[in-house]
């Protein structure tokens, strides 16, 4: 659907998805883009800087999969089969990645709620500060507030790291 929305807009758009299967059904859709048509590919997001090193974006958009709530496929590369630690690693090592091709002055976007463990929530948002925090952003970004301590959230920062979709 970004990929749609992005060429109706006139915005070149690339995704990377880790199933073939779903990279055709989005190809299929091709006959209702615009100029310029999508540039949905096949990869692991772990590899962003060679499946997009073509790539200087304006604004990153990810909607990353939310751990453990839907188990996209049985591939061991999908996120949603990892465990908590391996998610959390290879989720920093993604968002690092999808930073770099970040041109001057420009926009990032993730999308993340909660997920759950043991009937838990667990938030998600403060995944991504740490990452920024050790790419070149440093600290230049916007960030909204942490939830009230009020809240029946459980904050678990991720592990310690060394830290989707590109529109130009």
């Amino acid at each position: 659907m970004r990929g749609i929305v992005a060429s109706k807009l006139g915005r070149r758009y690339v995704g990377i998805e880790l199933r073939p299967e779903q990279v055709e059904a989005n190809r299929a859709q091709l006959a209702i883009t615009t100029d310029p048509l999508p540039d949905w590919r096949v990869g692991d997001a772990r590899d962003l800087g060679t499946i997009a090193s073509d790539v200087a974006a304006d604004l990153i958009f990810s909607c990353p999969p939310y751990w453990n709530l839907e188990r996209y496929s049985d591939d061991p590369a999908d996120l949603s089969t990892m465990d908590e630690a391996a998610f959390f690693e290879a989720q920093a090592a993604i968002i690092a990645a999808a930073v770099a091709r970040l041109k001057e002055d420009r926009f990032a976007v993730w999308v993340v709620g909660d997920v759950r463990e043991e009937a838990q929530p667990i938030c998600l948002m403060h995944l991504v500060r740490p990452c920024l925090d050790s790419t070149e952003m440093g600290g230049n970004y916007e960030w909204p507030p942490a939830p009230p301590k009020s809240t029946a959230l459980k904050i678990r920062p991720p592990p310690t790291i060394s830290c989707g979709s590109l529109y130009t």
